[in-house]
């Protein structure tokens, strides 16, 4: 058996593959900005032959984003594969548009070997609760039912859902979903500015950044958690980055501007 998987990407795609299993990568380029092509993809995938397919849309660490146009081409094209994993954790983060609230769920029913993947934690910023979800034919539900492990809900979890069927919890979650497309479009042109850094393009809540000075991302880490209190996350450990890459988070306009003061007082040194 095999699985294909684009990295850099989560971990755990790679971490949990059985043993048995054989994993096949599908490396992003950095002269492309670590964007996904389809069509390079569909080449490896027709050579390789996998059982399996996994695909992060927008992707973790990078936030690079496949449009619905391409995803249903590719998903076309992938019919004879077993199974294709589309994890769309950050989807709600792509763009303004209320059409991402779905995603690609509703290609199950048109796609049976696609197992779409959602995260309310990322959608949501609900971490502690630690809620997802997948949509996949009635098939494969009951196969994950029957082999898979499964985590229960919690009582607290179970309340979180109930606000989902509120009118008015929603139209405050649009608002704050748009407010934070809006803060991390803002924070990328601030991010930007800065001669010692390059900060990929993202569609979701996070950006790649990439240090140009011969830095590692690993002393950039504790000089600001040591100064500034301000943790980033070193993607040196990541397969297909190297040790100059560290991923940070979008967050509020004042804890944004903090990191950017922050860096620019390390850079000025």
């Amino acid at each position: 058996r095999k699985i294909l998987v684009p990295v850099p990407t989560f971990s755990p795609y790679l971490e949990f593959v059985p043993k048995g299993v054989k994993i096949i990568l599908h490396r992003l380029e950095k002269r492309k900005d670590f964007r996904l092509d389809i069509h390079t993809l569909l080449a490896q995938v027709k050579k390789e032959k996998p059982d399996t397919v996994v695909i992060i849309n927008p992707n973790n660490p990078d936030g690079g984003f496949v449009s619905a146009r391409n995803v249903r081409l590719f998903l076309t094209q992938l019919k004879r594969i077993q199974t294709v994993i589309l994890d769309e954790s950050f989807i709600h983060f792509a763009n303004t548009s209320t059409r991402v609230l779905q995603g690609s769920a509703r290609l199950v029913r048109e796609f049976p070997n696609l197992a779409v993947i959602k995260s309310l934690s990322k959608d949501f910023g609900i971490a502690g609760l630690r809620l997802s979800y997948g949509v996949m034919s009635e098939k494969r539900v009951s196969s994950l039912l029957e082999n898979g492990y499964l985590w229960n809900v919690s009582g607290f979890g179970e309340y979180f859902l109930n606000l989902l069927n509120n009118r008015g919890f929603m139209e405050e979650y649009e608002k704050a979903r748009l407010l934070a497309i809006r803060e991390r479009d803002v924070f990328f042109m601030q991010l930007s500015t800065l001669k010692d850094i390059k900060v990929y393009p993202s569609s979701a809540n996070l950006f790649l950044v990439e240090l140009l000075d011969g830095s590692t991302a690993n002393n950039l880490t504790v000089r600001l958690l040591a100064r500034y209190g301000i943790y980033i996350r070193s993607c040196g450990d990541k397969v297909g980055l190297r040790g100059e890459f560290f991923r940070i988070a979008s967050r509020k306009r004042a804890e944004n501007n903090a990191l950017i003061a922050a860096l620019t007082d390390i850079f000025s040194q």
